[in-house]
């Protein structure tokens, strides 16, 4: 009887376990079935990791980008955009001293040998025991001069036209001298001050009539220095021609423009420039109608350098080139931004150009040291 129970209990045991292997198997069948999905779950999964990796590189690179603003170091942009921060000029360390370099020869005040003032100042008692001196013993022992200006005063001149009753009944009158052509009027010297001051040294009129007012002891009004420059810039109209022709017919000229306020209106100062001329225009206009109206033939001889705005690159020239300067700045704001050491190295292959650029003017066509250069 023992033995029976036994027996049944063990095939108990049996079909339990198989009822527990059936159950599992079953369970790792669902799970087999299920590894396709967790597998394209998985994949779609680890696109999407991927796709926030570059995301944030992307950002992280769009950050950087925003720290690293643009400036008159790293652009085209005027230093009068780098708002709270100090100008950074391109150029590097020579390794000298501050200041004047050795053999460099000074300027000093020096003493002239004829004075137009000479005040000899001769005692004529002693200090020591007062006694009255001879003052035709005193000998000269040094001498210190004082350079100034006198004060400025108006000198008003007169022309006095008279006439004359000759024998042939005719009854002469003289002639003013040209330019005197009014009553009163302002000399050539107050009109060659005015333009002077206002255009080469960029006073304003309200300043410059205070010049004259506190300097000169000349009371004129803005109205009248205005009229004097205009009348002066029509009769220089013929030596500007000259130079505007001038910088026509360059074999270099070199073109900017920048922005500045006329009334109270933004105006844009044009700059043209070859080796010997500097030739200045302004326009409310910063498009290619400005220079189409100042050089309407272009520049048929020149390389025109320039910093690649439209209007400018719009312009007829034989060539045209890229403002070094400019490229450099371009250079500095890529080797921010990328980090790569090309940008460097070609900024740096521009500066040596530059430099040797300066131990000689130029170079023959077919010069031998030219094409070494090169070849290198």
């Amino acid at each position: 009887m023992g033995l029976k129970i036994k027996i049944t209990l063990t095939k108990l045991d049996y079909i339990a376990k198989i009822v527990i292997l059936e159950a599992e198997n079953s369970e790792l069948r669902t799970q087999v079935a299920r590894l396709p999905n967790l597998e394209a779950e998985n994949a779609q999964l680890r696109g999407q990791v991927l796709g926030l990796e570059n995301k944030f590189i992307e950002l992280s690179h769009k950050v950087e980008t925003l720290l690293i603003r643009k400036d008159s170091s790293n652009s085209s942009l005027a230093p009068s955009s780098d708002l709270f921060k100090k100008n950074q000029s391109l150029r590097t360390s020579t390794g000298r001293k501050v200041g004047a370099q050795q053999g460099h020869k000074g300027k000093t005040l020096k003493m002239v040998a004829k004075p137009d003032h000479v005040k000899p100042i001769i005692p004529d008692y002693c200090s020591i025991c007062s006694i009255k001196l001879d003052t035709s013993q005193a000998v000269l022992v040094e001498r210190r001069q004082v350079v100034d200006i006198p004060p400025i005063e108006v000198e008003v001149t007169e022309y006095q036209v008279f006439e004359i009753a000759c024998a042939c009944g005719h009854r002469q009158i003289g002639d003013f001298p040209a330019g005197v052509d009014n009553h009163i009027q302002y000399g050539p010297n107050i009109a060659a001050m005015t333009v002077y001051h206002n255009v080469y040294q960029y006073v304003p009129f309200k300043r410059l009539q205070d010049f004259f007012v506190h300097i000169c002891n000349l009371p004129i009004s803005i109205g009248t220095l205005e009229n004097i420059v205009v009348r002066m810039a029509d009769k220089a109209r013929p030596v500007w021609e000259e130079f505007r022709q001038a910088i026509e017919r360059s074999k270099v000229v070199g073109s900017d423009e920048t922005g500045a306020k006329v009334n109270s209106k933004k105006h844009w100062i044009w700059v043209w420039q070859s080796t010997f001329i500097t030739f200045l225009a302004v326009s409310a206009s910063r498009g290619y109608d400005t220079i189409n109206a100042m050089f309407p033939n272009g520049f048929p001889n020149a390389t025109l350098s320039t910093d690649r705005w439209k209007a400018q690159l719009k312009t007829d020239a034989l060539h045209h080139q890229l403002c070094l300067a400019h490229l450099l700045r371009d250079l500095v704001y890529l080797g921010q931004i990328e980090k790569t050491p090309w940008a460097d190295q070609f900024k740096e292959l521009l500066l040596d150009a530059i430099q040797l650029k300066k131990t000689k003017s130029a170079y023959l066509k077919d010069d031998p040291e030219a094409r070494e250069i090169e070849r290198v």
